[in-house]
């Protein structure tokens, strides 16, 4: 019974882990560009997605830690914030200009992207 249990919870395993694929930064620009409304949409809703948890990672992070280590980088949006297109429009542009990383996940394609828009000043903040 035990072996029978090992055997089918390996090859569920294995079956799984075959269908995990990783959503890179070519991908992204791909369904940013595609003819496709529900690409463009998916795209859309990725960069939205990404770029909001990656701001409250960090504003949780600075929540948690006054003296700021070990924190990711952060960036500084404008203070109204960034309109959803033009969000999409800094992220197709950086994974246009960098096209040495856009093999890299979509995540940090988007994270990259919004630290180079919005460079925060030098010094504390």
């Amino acid at each position: 019974m035990k072996l029978r249990l090992f055997i089918f919870s390996t090859a569920l395993s294995c079956s799984f882990s075959s269908f995990g694929q990783t959503y890179t930064g070519n991908d992204l620009l791909r369904d940013m560009s595609a003819g496709n409304d529900v690409q463009k949409a998916f795209a859309m809703g990725f960069v939205v997605g990404a770029s909001e948890a990656i701001r409250s990672v960090i504003d949780a992070q600075r929540m948690s830690n006054e003296q700021r280590k070990g924190l990711l980088p952060t960036y500084c949006p404008p203070s109204p914030g960034i309109p959803r297109m033009q969000m999409v429009d800094i992220v197709k542009k950086h994974l246009i200009d960098n096209p040495a990383s856009r093999h890299e996940i979509a995540e940090s394609q988007v994270y990259g992207a919004v630290l180079q828009a919005f460079p925060c000043p030098i010094g504390p903040r």
